[in-house]
Parts: C-alpha cells; sequence; structure tokens
C-alpha cells in the first residue's frame, strides 16, 4: 500500500520553478483570500488512507521557508494565510503609506515562500507516487499515472480512473464527464464528454470540444473547482522510455 501524504489544497496557480507570483495573486484583496484558503482545505486522498493531520504550528514559528528541505504541512500554511490580514479595506493597517508599504512587500514575500513550499512538495509527491501528473479538488486528489484517464462519477455499472463523485455536489458530475490525455509530445489535453460546458483557466470547453492544459491550471466542472499540476521530469522520464521500447521494437 503506498504511504499516502498529508491531505493539502494548493494555490490556483503557482510558478514551476522560480516562484514568481502574478499581480493578480499579490492584490491583497478578498477574493485572493477565499481562493488561496480553497487550496489549503483539507483533503481525502483518492484511494488512500489519509494521515492525522499534525498540530498547526503558530504562523510566527513557520517563518520563511529557507530551502526545498524546509517544506511545511499543509496545516501550517493553512493557519499562516488565516491569520494574513489580506484585506485591504481595513483603514487601521493601511492609514499610513509606510505601513502599506511594508505590509504590502512582507505579504509579497510570504506569498512567494508559500508558493515555492507547495510547488516543491507537489513535485516530490507526484513522483513518489509514479506519477507525471496530479489533478485536486477540495477533498480529493488524484495521481495520473497513465498517458489517458477517464474523469467522471463511478457506479456499479461505470468505472472511471478519476471518480469525481468524491466531491461535495459529486452527484452533478456525469458518469463519463472527461478525458486527460497525453500526447506522443508530452503535452496534456481534455476532452469534455459529458453535456454541459467545462471551464479551464476561464476558458469554456464546449461538449465534445477538447483544450491543451498547462501546468497549475485551473480546471472547473459543474461549479467544483480542480488544478491540475504536472512534473515534466516525471513527463520526460515517460517519454524517454517510449522512445526505447519503440526503438527496440523495430
Amino acid at each position: 500500500m503506498e504511504k499516502p501524504d498529508l491531505d493539502y489544497n494548493s494555490f490556483k496557480s503557482y510558478p514551476q520553478t522560480n516562484g514568481r507570483v502574478s499581480k493578480q495573486e499579490l492584490d491583497p484583496t478578498a477574493a485572493s483570500r477565499d481562493h488561496k484558503t480553497l487550496h489549503a482545505e483539507v483533503m481525502l486522498e483518492h484511494n488512500a488512507v489519509s494521515e492525522p493531520e499534525l498540530s498547526p504550528r503558530n504562523s510566527d514559528q513557520l517563518g520563511l521557508f529557507e530551502s526545498d528541505d524546509d517544506v511545511p504541512c499543509y496545516s501550517d500554511i493553512e493557519a499562516m494565510i488565516l491569520d494574513m490580514d489580506l484585506d485591504p479595506d481595513d483603514q487601521d493597517l493601511y492609514s499610513r503609506e509606510e505601513v502599506s508599504r511594508y505590509q504590502h512587500e512582507d505579504t509579497k514575500r510570504r506569498i512567494i515562500r508559500l508558493e515555492q513550499g507547495a510547488y516543491s512538495y507537489l513535485q516530490r509527491a507526484i513522483a513518489s507516487h509514479g506519477a507525471f501528473a496530479i489533478l485536486y479538488g477540495r477533498h480529493s486528489k488524484h495521481y495520473i499515472k497513465k498517458p489517458e484517464v477517464l474523469l467522471g462519477r463511478a457506479t456499479e455499472d461505470a468505472i472511471v480512473d478519476i471518480d469525481l463523485g468524491r466531491e461535495r455536489r459529486g452527484n452533478k458530475i456525469s458518469r463519463q464527464q472527461a478525458m486527460i490525455k497525453m500526447d506522443k509530445g508530452g503535452s496534456f489535453y481534455l476532452k469534455n464528454l459529458g453535456k454541459c460546458s467545462i471551464s479551464v483557466n476561464s476558458k469554456e470547453v464546449a461538449p465534445g470540444q477538447s483544450l491543451s492544459l498547462s501546468s497549475s491550471c485551473l480546471i472547473e466542472i459543474r461549479g467544483m473547482p480542480f488544478i491540475f499540476e504536472t512534473n515534466q521530469t516525471r513527463v520526460k522520464q515517460y517519454m524517454d522510455s517510449m522512445t526505447k521500447v519503440s526503438s527496440k521494437q523495430e
């Protein structure tokens, strides 16, 4: 049995290599707070028993993460985010320009470090499970180990690779909702097999249509958000192994 990871949610979008953050993500707004709280909620791991949650440490004790080896658990990240004051309407905090500038810079640094830690954690988790991608939502996470997986709602007479029915409101998911497929070049695509549109980074994917997936993209199905993340090192290893197999067969 695979050793389960600590349950976690991640951020809507974080960089693959250098932890740079877009202006929208750094803007301390209520919407940003809601989105980051979404990705900090505890989830149940798909097809695995969840480990007991570690007791959250005080956010002041967490500090800044100096290296990949110093990655916090997600209960710590949740506690830090909830302790942050990201509300620009707080007149007491933002009444003076120098205080506003300090708070904004401090928030940016902390968010960047959080994203770096979350990204590093995800990459190691994907590799340790022998997968090359992961799809996760509020209440479940699914490691993708095959070049083609079927997303949907599992029933007695319908088998799917990724059961989205585990999510809240999962009864709205079609038995065959979508297909995620990796092409020969290592790129991923999503095809909508259901009757309702799917959103990928706010772009509509109508029934029967396909759209390419980028790492860290947001997929919304029937109002339920999921994050798709890839490990490019693992993808390259898989592609190289397929090339070697093809060469031997020739």
